[in-house]
């Protein structure tokens, strides 16, 4: 049994970690070339949305059972991850209305990926 099967949340989570970095990198690249996309508004929330949800899929893939708690768990995780980067890069001075929204739609997009991956 590999590590993916005994901790499917954790290996969820460093995946979208890792799809957080390619999003990041996409977005700096747009944002190079003047294009109008801002990372902290609805944009962001999409790409949050759309992490949370292949984490939920991709660690419910790999769970026994429980799909829906394995992504639930995914979703928290990548949310305190989240709120820690948030408070290296801005100190929380931002504002909490836009994060608490994406907050909730990321918990529910991760969990919701859970369902989905359990039945695929």
């Amino acid at each position: 049994m590999t590590i993916a099967h005994r901790f499917p949340a954790l290996y969820g989570i460093l995946l979208s970690v890792l799809l957080f970095i390619t999003f990041a990198l996409t977005l700096s690249m747009w944002n190079t070339w003047q294009s109008p996309i801002n990372p902290n508004g609805w944009t962001g929330i999409i790409m949050h949305t759309l992490i949370a949800w292949i984490c939920g899929i991709l660690s419910a893939k790999k769970s026994q059972s429980l799909g829906w708690l394995h992504g639930l768990w995914c979703g928290i995780g990548y949310l305190i991850w989240l709120i820690a980067l948030r408070g290296l890069i801005d100190n929380f001075d931002s504002g909490i209305g836009m994060f608490g929204l994406m907050s909730g739609i990321v918990i529910v997009a991760a969990t919701i990926g859970g369902i989905m991956g359990r039945k695929a």
